[in-house]
């Protein structure tokens, strides 16, 4: 099963800013989100085989909490899995994103779709290909986990007009690829954040 796993709070999110691509660190909360999933993680039996994590601070300070309970091995950074990327509205506020986005060049600055959709797609197949027979961990972006799902559920990447996915700091959704098929398990998961429930 392939665990998609969006990072813990970082200092964009406590501020309400768009961080894309910025290598901005976690939060004293974040640090607590992640460490608190790890241990939830742990002490359900969890073992990953891999854990992955886009290259990006907030990503792999998630990661390495989780990588270290739940199975003591390296996190493995890769910069496919990174949030997708919104050039000049980088670091502003999304009201202040909403504004500029009329003004010439800045919808032009934003990564271009064809490069995310190629990126985020050969990710999707290697996490898919590892997560055959083996529990898998990536701990990635509400983007780039959002893209993810797209491809996995045979959606063309970018897509507006069908399902939106609301993922929280620390949300987990779980895929099983068993018998070739894909099956959601959850989505957005925080259980690790309040009293009940479980992941599988």
């Amino acid at each position: 099963m392939l665990y998609l796993i969006r990072h813990g709070q970082a200092e964009g999110n406590a501020h309400g800013r768009i961080m894309g691509q910025q290598d901005l660190p976690l939060t004293d909360l974040g640090r607590r989100q992640a460490e608190s999933l790890a241990d939830w993680l742990a002490g359900r039996g969890k073992v990953f085989a891999r854990v992955y994590a886009s290259d990006l601070a907030r990503a792999v300070a998630t990661a390495v909490p989780i990588a270290a309970a739940c199975g003591g091995q390296a996190v493995l950074p890769r910069p496919e899995l990174r949030e997708l990327g919104r050039g000049a509205v980088e670091g502003r506020t999304f009201s202040e994103a909403s504004a500029l986005r009329r003004l010439p060049g800045v919808v032009e600055s934003f990564e271009r779709e064809e490069a995310i959709a190629a990126r985020l797609a050969r990710m999707g197949a290697e996490l898919r290909a590892a997560a055959h027979g083996a529990d898998i961990a990536a701990v990635a972006h509400g983007g780039s986990i959002g893209r993810l799902l797209q491809f996995f559920l045979g959606l063309p990447l970018g897509r507006t007009d069908g399902p939106r996915f609301r993922l929280a700091n620390t949300g987990v959704t779980v895929l099983d690829f068993a018998g070739g098929a894909t099956a959601v398990l959850c989505v957005n998961a925080l259980y690790h954040l309040a009293a009940g429930g479980g992941l599988v």
